[in-house]
């Protein structure tokens, strides 16, 4: 198995748009929810070292909370591409298409500056590798979509924006080609760092 994770690289790539209203790739905590219009969000992850067609053993998101009121009902998707293209407004943010694969976070605490773990995501990345134009190296794209909160309800996780070590993470674990080994890598500001591989 194989260990990857990422964190948003640049600002421009979270952000969150309101429906039928407006887009936000500058906020300080994109919101997902019910609150002055209903809201989704997005995150971009460059360079996502996973081969085609391999075994998604688990993979979830660890964001940082900002705000919360009520009970955020959300769905998560990942954009339906070979590799994700940032949105830059509320059309192309609106238009991405989705994964078939979705899986729910009802989220009722979400405390500023504390990190969360979201349910497991192996379904919806299963679904982007298994692309037949899929390659290691291509970017995914997070579509968090409000799924159902009542008015008033909503959460707000941290923007790259509030501090580099704050932005959202993606992290898979996978298994490829009989191959074997823990393979960490950490990126900042789209530049790989910390490349460690170790046989198992």
């Amino acid at each position: 198995m194989a260990d990857v994770n990422y964190q948003v690289g640049a600002n421009a790539d979270d952000g969150h748009w309101i429906e039928g209203s407006s887009f936000d790739a500058t906020s300080n905590g994109p919101f997902v929810g019910n609150i002055s219009g209903v809201r989704h969000s997005f995150a971009r992850w460059t360079g996502v070292l996973v081969p085609q067609g391999a075994i998604i053993n688990s993979a979830k998101l660890v964001v940082m909370g900002r705000a919360i009121s009520g009970t955020g009902k959300t769905n998560i998707y990942f954009n339906d591409e070979n590799t994700a293209v940032a949105p830059t407004t509320y059309g192309e943010a609106d238009g991405k298409a989705l994964t078939s694969a979705v899986v729910g976070w009802n989220i009722s605490a979400f405390v500023n500056g504390t990190w969360y773990d979201s349910p497991d995501i192996s379904t919806v990345i299963k679904e982007i590798v298994d692309r037949p134009g899929w390659s290691s190296g291509n970017d995914m794209m997070l579509i968090w979509k409000e799924n159902g909160s009542t008015s008033g309800s909503y959460i707000s996780w941290t923007a790259r924006e509030v501090n580099t070590a704050s932005a959202i993470y993606l992290y898979i674990t996978y298994t490829a080609g009989g191959t074997g080994g823990v393979l960490t890598v950490n990126y900042e500001g789209g530049v790989a760092s910390g490349l460690q591989v170790t046989q198992i």
